[in-house]
């Protein structure tokens, strides 16, 4: 059966014998310095999800399998799951234990003045969130987009599973509505391999390396 056009995380990311990876949202602005050496600055643009992705040493069996994989994904019209590899579960359940089994994570509240701050509920009482854990939900529509963000003040749920206000970075896109669906395990952003940016592996005897490639979000 053909693959869709957007890789899920079981088909790409964590099918991938990732080696190194790299992810962050940068500012997007500029910069003018004054005489007096203060730097004055102003966003010139949207701030994007992107990094680098090396994958290890594998066998040419193996091989096969994963240069296809990405050179499918690099092709027109094609997009992959991506997450964080260092933080793919809250920090306080790294191993993936804090179950949210029978819990249901929503945006509790927005707070659209302030653009980075919101409230999570649907979650197990004492749930704790720390500094550095991303989290995901959909928002807009035609086309749906997708917001990939990271908790900058730490939030413990209350005995309801609603917790405080937290901030978020990246900034809250308009588009996001109270009641949608917040994803904390593996969060992702719909990313894209940049053009030309693959690097194909280099095959020594029995052993294949080197595979690597750039990639940045998509809001289409």
């Amino acid at each position: 059966m053909p693959l869709q056009a957007m890789l899920n995380r079981t088909e790409f990311m964590n099918k991938l014998p990732i080696a190194d990876m790299t992810m962050r949202c940068p500012p997007v602005a500029e910069y003018n310095r004054t005489g007096g050496g203060d730097q004055l600055g102003a966003d010139i643009g949207v701030r994007l999800w992107q990094g680098d992705i090396i994958l290890g040493r594998m066998t040419r069996a193996e091989a096969g399998e994963f240069e296809v994989l990405v050179d499918l994904v690099a092709q027109t019209g094609r997009a992959f799951r991506c997450f964080d590899i260092r933080r793919p579960y809250p920090l306080v359940y790294a191993n993936g234990l804090g179950s949210l089994t029978g819990f249901s994570p929503v945006i509790h509240t927005l707070y659209p003045a302030e653009l980075r701050e919101l409230r999570i509920g649907g979650l197990p009482p004492l749930y704790r969130l720390s500094t550095g854990d991303y989290l995901q939900f959909a928002y807009a529509s035609s086309p749906t987009r997708f917001g990939l963000h990271r908790v900058v003040t730490t939030g413990t749920a209350d005995a309801s599973g609603i917790t405080p206000v937290m901030e978020v970075d990246p900034p809250i896109r308009p588009g996001a509505a109270t009641g949608a669906a917040i994803e904390l395990q593996q969060p992702w952003c719909k990313a894209v391999i940049i053009a030309n940016s693959v690097q194909p592996n280099r095959t020594r005897q029995t052993i294949s390396e080197g595979l690597r490639f750039s990639y940045v979000q998509s809001l289409r």
